[in-house]
């Protein structure tokens, strides 16, 4: 049996209505992927029961979109580690990253109506200059205590799931983000351009 928080009834109908998540059908999707995940030779992925959800509310409950989506997070965390990996918490980059918080020239609101703003972000978590109840030196410390908190869980993700660095589609992935051309929108042939 398939084990998952639940979730609060607005967002279980959401799921229902928008995502095809239908409960009684959670453990044949759930087992299904895993299933496939543990299959393949070029894959550790991780396979318990939230993980793979996640994948299947992100692809609407279609079992081949989900594979793919899995297999592309993985190859994406190998083929650009400096984006996925080497998250040692005591360098001290990443609490300079988080005691530079929230800089007001970072933070933009549209429009001054604040009370919109309240709709989508809880006052609570907003700083006083924006008429949050937060003070800019607790948020950092929450955050830094956030990370931290997940120390444990950052260093079993690098060690224990990934792609075989063999994989064709990882050096697929790995040669276009080594042509920065494509990443600058800049590929393609050029002729003269003759002017007069």
């Amino acid at each position: 049996m398939v084990i998952l928080r639940p979730l609060p009834d607005d967002l279980a109908k959401k799921a229902s209505e928008e995502l095809n998540e239908k409960c009684d059908d959670n453990d044949y999707y759930v087992n299904t992927l895993r299933e496939w995940a543990e299959k393949q030779p070029f894959l550790r992925a991780r396979t318990d029961d939230q993980f793979l959800m996640a994948f299947l509310r992100g692809s609407k409950f279609s079992l081949e979109k989900a594979k793919q989506k899995l297999e592309n997070f993985y190859i994406l965390r190998a083929a650009m580690p400096e984006m996925f990996r080497n998250r040692n918490l005591s360098e001290p980059k990443y609490e300079a990253i988080i005691k530079s918080g929230i800089i007001e020239e970072n933070f933009y609101v549209h429009g001054n109506n604040l009370e919109e703003l309240y709709k989508y972000v809880p006052k609570h978590v907003l700083p006083k200059e924006y008429g949050g109840d937060c003070d800019l030196q607790t948020l950092q410390a929450e955050w830094w205590q956030k990370l931290n908190d997940y120390k444990k869980f950052f260093e079993e993700e690098e060690e224990q799931y990934g792609i075989a660095e063999g994989y064709e589609r990882l050096k697929q992935v790995k040669d276009l983000i080594a042509d920065t051309s494509v990443l600058q929108g800049t590929e393609g042939s050029f002729r003269q351009l003759e002017v007069d």
